[in-house]
């Protein structure tokens, strides 16, 4: 880990380093103040960290097996150049880190995502066998383990009567889309009965 370097000028000076799993850089400035002059100058990387739970069934008692569990980094820089065409600075966010991990989960429901960045991030979980989801979110500071628990959402049954204008009189064959306006942000789109009813419900309900 160490390094040297040769021939600079007297003056202020800025070192930066930057690791594979340690993403922001590091910065330290000094300055040499007469040729010939040595100096040490030690740089520490930003630890990594680890993100370790519990997925549940909907119920959110019995332990959930074999769920496919996402990691996403939420983490990102802001880095700015010059300027846009209305005079403001012009920024980026820019990723940092491990941006996407996958585990599963064991027999007991728990999983470990043994290698992340330090920061905000979201769990995704997933049934591959029933497609039942869920979702949360969290950070975790460098060194250290996240303990997150996490639950399938349930699947429920929506009844919709599709009536006209006067309040009551069914729309037989009507077209009905359906919106989640929450995670996982599932839409149907279906057709009422002769009725101008629709149940959705079993394999089509939404989560």
């Amino acid at each position: 880990g160490k390094f040297s370097f040769s021939g600079l000028f007297v003056g202020d000076f800025t070192l930066r380093a930057v690791g594979v799993f340690s993403p922001d850089p590091i910065e330290r400035t000094a300055r040499i103040d007469a040729p010939g002059e040595q100096l040490t100058v030690d740089l520490r990387l930003q630890a990594t960290s680890r993100v370790a739970g519990i997925v549940y069934q909907p119920d959110g008692v019995t332990p959930a097996p074999n769920i496919i569990v996402t990691y996403k980094s939420d983490a990102f820089r802001i880095i700015c150049s010059g300027e846009n065409a209305d005079g403001d600075p012009a920024c980026t966010q820019v990723p940092q880190g491990i941006q996407e991990e996958h585990a599963v989960t064991d027999a007991t429901g728990h999983f470990l995502v043994p290698l992340v960045n330090a920061g905000a991030f979201t769990l995704s979980f997933e049934d591959a066998s029933t497609g039942k989801v869920g979702r949360v979110s969290g950070s975790v500071r460098p060194g250290e383990q996240a303990e997150m628990t996490g639950r399938l959402l349930g699947r429920g049954v929506l009844t919709i009567h599709v009536v006209g204008s006067d309040g009551h009189t069914p729309i037989p064959g009507a077209r009905v889309e359906v919106q989640q306006t929450d995670y996982p942000k599932a839409a149907l789109v279906m057709f009422a009965d002769t009725q101008g009813t629709l149940v959705v419900g079993g394999g089509d309900a939404l989560s």
